[in-house]
C-alpha cells in the first residue's frame, strides 16, 4: 500500500517524538541533573537567578527551589537601569530598551501618544541619536546589542533589521519576531510561526532551536548561554482556567532540551508577565540569602 509523503512525515515526527522521549526518561533514569536540579545548585553555588521588576517597580526573581516567583530584598533596581539615568524619556511603559554591555548606552523605543521611534541615548551625555521614526509596532529585547557594542539586532512589523552604530544604517537580516542576541555575540534567536530559531549575524546558518505552542516572548539567554527563558500561554489542561488568559515562565536547556515551567500568571497580572523587563544576573549576595543585603551591583 502507497504511503503519502505527508503520512511518512507524520511517520518521522512521531519517531522523532519517541526518540525524544527516550532521551529524557534514560537521562532521569540513569540520574542525570535535571534543568531545574542544575538551577537550583547554580543559584546556591553562585547566585545565578532571572529577574524582572513587576509593574509596580519592585524585583521579583524565580526561586529555583520552590518554582515561585519570589521578592528578594538583595536585588535591587539597578540591574535594570543605573540609578542616574532616568528611563522616563522612553514613555509611560518603559518596556521596550537594552543597555549596551558597557552599559554607556541604551537602545529602546521612544513612545509618544501618537508616534514611536528607535532611538539610541548615551547614558553621560543624553544625546540622542535617532535609529528610525515613525514606526508601526517595533520592538526591542533586553538582550538587543552585538558582543563588541558595534550592532543592535530590532524587530518591526515582522521583520528583524541590525543597526549598525559606525554607519548609521540598518539592514534586513530575516523574517520573524522577537529577535535576542546571545551573550557570546555568535546567535540571534527569533521567534516564527511557534518555533524559536537562530541564526548567525551574517545571515548565515539559520536553524531550529525548539518549537513550543504558544510562546509568546523572546529568548532570554543566560549569561553561558546554557539556559533560556522565555514566556508560554497556557493551556487550559495545564491550567484548569476557563474564561482567562494564563501565561507562564519556561527554562529551557539548550544542551538537551530538558524544559521546566515555573509560576504561571493570569487576571489582571497576564497581559504584564508578557511586557516585564526581564534579565540574568549572578548576585553573590543570592548565596547566603540570610545575610545582609546590601545593594546589588550596577554592573551584572
Amino acid at each position: 500500500m502507497a504511503i503519502s509523503k505527508f503520512g511518512k512525515r507524520r511517520e518521522s515526527w512521531t519517531i522523532a517524538g519517541v526518540c525524544a522521549l527516550l532521551v529524557l526518561f534514560c537521562a532521569q533514569a540513569f540520574g542525570a541533573e535535571s534543568v531545574r536540579d542544575e538551577l537550583v545548585r547554580r543559584q546556591q553555588d553562585t547566585g545565578l537567578a532571572f529577574v524582572w521588576l513587576d509593574r509596580d517597580g519592585f524585583a521579583k526573581a524565580i526561586d529555583f527551589a520552590t518554582g515561585s516567583f519570589t521578592s528578594p530584598k538583595n536585588i535591587s533596581g539597578s540591574e535594570f537601569a543605573p540609578i542616574d539615568f532616568d528611563l522616563g524619556m522612553f514613555g509611560p511603559w518603559r518596556i521596550d530598551y537594552c543597555w549596551s554591555h558597557d552599559r554607556q548606552n541604551i537602545f529602546g523605543v521612544q513612545s509618544t501618544t501618537d508616534s514611536r521611534a528607535l532611538v539610541v541615548v548615551n547614558r553621560r551625555s543624553k544625546e540622542v541619536r535617532t535609529v528610525a521614526s515613525k514606526l508601526s509596532y517595533p520592538h526591542v529585547a533586553p538582550q538587543c546589542w552585538s558582543r563588541d557594542d558595534r550592532q543592535l539586532v530590532y524587530e518591526v512589523a515582522g521583520q528583524i533589521d541590525i543597526f549598525d552604530t559606525a554607519s548609521g544604517t540598518s539592514h534586513l537580516l530575516i523574517g520573524g519576531t522577537q529577535p535576542s542576541w546571545s551573550p557570546d555575540g555568535a546567535w540571534i534567536s527569533f521567534l516564527d510561526h511557534g518555533s524559536y530559531y537562530a541564526i548567525r549575524p551574517d545571515g548565515k546558518d539559520r536553524k531550529k532551536l525548539f518549537h513550543k505552542g504558544g510562546a509568546k516572548s523572546p529568548l532570554y539567554w543566560s549569561p553561558d548561554c546554557r539556559f533560556v527563558v522565555y514566556v508560554k500561554q497556557l493551556g487550559m489542561l495545564e491550567t484548569k482556567v476557563i474564561d482567562d488568559e494564563v501565561y507562564g515562565l519556561r527554562v529551557r536547556r539548550l544542551a538537551d532540551g530538558d524544559d521546566e515551567r515555573f509560576s504561571g500568571s493570569y487576571g489582571n497580572d497576564a497581559h504584564g508577565i508578557l511586557v516585564l523587563h526581564y534579565v540574568w544576573i549572578t548576585n553573590a549576595d543570592l548565596v547566603d540569602a540570610s545575610a545582609a543585603s546590601p545593594a546589588a551591583s550596577e554592573h551584572p
